[in-house]
């Protein structure tokens, strides 16, 4: 294969960030990851979900398990999500004094929140605002180092928002679906990556490789793809399908989840519970109302907010990187006028959540809505049954185009008025 080699760039202005610097070659030979910054280094997430946080965890996360989602949203300190095999750049590493705990700054190459000088973020770590497309911190705990795993050619090459030919490698698997791995005793989530060992394929299943085994592992190939083998069609035709499956599983639905990026099980919504603790964040003691599943198992809440659609489009191989609703403009393109919706089109409602088409026909849309509008979790519905005043798709190309405020209801049927939605082209991401 080709080399292929992710370098710096400016970002933002005058602010310098590393982009992902990857060498990648052939199965055949080697896949292995460099870094050219003369401090930090690449480390790999080696369980099957790992939080990441806005900042170094206050002492009541410390006392109390990160809940799915907060009363006050940003009470939650997830910011994300990190799966299997994913690798980050470690800039530098603290030990929280109020804590005691190790921590890393880290750069996600696969995603980014706004490269836009005009939508600024809190930085927890210094307490100034600016701009941090990229950058959350991770435990220590959470992540490996890359050097410390002994065999090349294990861990499949990063997506990357800065190269979207790394959304084209065809010797890498991509779950649609969970997978319960015997032989590691491990459950995977939907969106993790493999290498692939082809010459070990069968029929049935995709042959794979994984840092912790020097066994081939085999996949089953109803619930794993290649995303690279199809076209661009085919991938957001495939987008859409898998919106509408995540939504309608048999066995439950997938909750929502303040940052989350995975889907390894379905719940009920009757498990779903409101604790109030109280505890200090960010040096304010103050009431938290904390949503949690019943089962206490589940070590991380696994699941996905607003955002998460676009970890369904990375699966089906589309290179949507944002992971917030201020970086969808850098990432797709709004419609123009005399465009139509289409199948798989993303909705930005302006403050009030993102969801995207799936059935253009019968006003169908996807997404995951929190808990204090009656819903917590990813599901398909009706325009009307969200929309105040709208009920197709003309009418909401029609708020678009006119740039007109939305209303929205709520599942009691409460009211809440934003500024208006833009509908951005799934197909402008490459």
């Amino acid at each position: 294969m080709q080399q292929r080699i992710f370098t710096p760039a400016k970002i933002a202005g005058s602010l310098m960030w590393f982009l992902p610097l990857f060498l990648i070659v052939g199965l055949c030979a080697t896949e292995q990851l460099s870094a050219t910054p003369a401090q930090g280094h690449w480390s790999v997430v080696l369980k099957p979900v790992v939080d990441v946080f806005y900042r170094p965890l206050d002492p009541v996360w410390l006392e109390h398990q990160i809940p799915l989602s907060c009363l006050n949203s940003f009470d939650c300190p997830r910011s994300t999500q990190l799966l299997y095999n994913q690798v980050v750049f470690v800039e530098y590493e603290i030990n929280d004094p109020e804590t005691d705990q190790p921590w890393c700054w880290i750069a996600m190459p696969d995603r980014f929140t706004t490269i836009d000088e005009k939508s600024a973020y809190y930085n927890w770590s210094d307490q100034s605002w600016n701009i941090y497309f990229n950058h959350r911190w991770a435990r220590s705990e959470d992540l490996t180092p890359v050097s410390e795993i002994s065999e090349n050619g294990v861990i499949p090459a990063p997506l990357s928002f800065a190269d979207k030919a790394s959304f084209e490698n065809p010797n890498v698997i991509t779950l649609v679906y969970p997978w319960s791995c015997h032989y590691l005793g491990l459950t995977f989530s939907a969106g993790t990556r493999f290498v692939r060992a082809p010459l070990h394929d069968t029929y049935h299943s995709y042959a794979v490789l994984t840092p912790e085994s020097a066994t081939i592992l085999m996949v089953p190939r109803s619930i794993a793809h290649v995303p690279a083998l199809f076209s661009r069609q085919e991938r957001i035709e495939l987008f859409t399908q898998l919106l509408r499956s995540w939504a309608h599983l048999p066995e439950g639905s997938i909750p929502f989840v303040w940052g989350g990026r995975s889907f390894i099980g379905a719940v009920i919504n009757q498990d779903i519970w409101l604790e109030k603790i109280r505890g200090e964040i960010k040096g304010e003691i103050k009431n938290i109302g904390c949503w949690h599943h019943s089962d206490e198992s589940w070590d991380v809440h696994t699941g996905i907010d607003a955002h998460g659609i676009s970890l369904l489009a990375q699966i089906c191989g589309i290179p949507v990187c944002a992971c917030c609703s201020e970086g969808i403009p850098n990432n797709l393109r709004p419609l123009i006028p005399g465009e139509l919706i289409e199948n798989g089109d993303y909705i930005r409602i302006i403050g009030g959540g993102l969801f995207a088409v799936t059935d253009v026909t019968n006003g169908m849309v996807v997404g995951a809505c929190g808990y204090q509008p009656g819903y917590g979790t990813f599901f398909e519905f009706q325009i009307s049954e969200r929309f105040v005043d709208a009920y197709s798709m003309d009418d909401l190309l029609a708020l678009h185009v006119d740039q007109l405020p939305v209303t929205l209801k709520t599942k009691d049927g409460r009211f809440k008025e934003f500024e208006r939605l833009i509908i951005y082209k799934i197909s402008s991401a490459w």
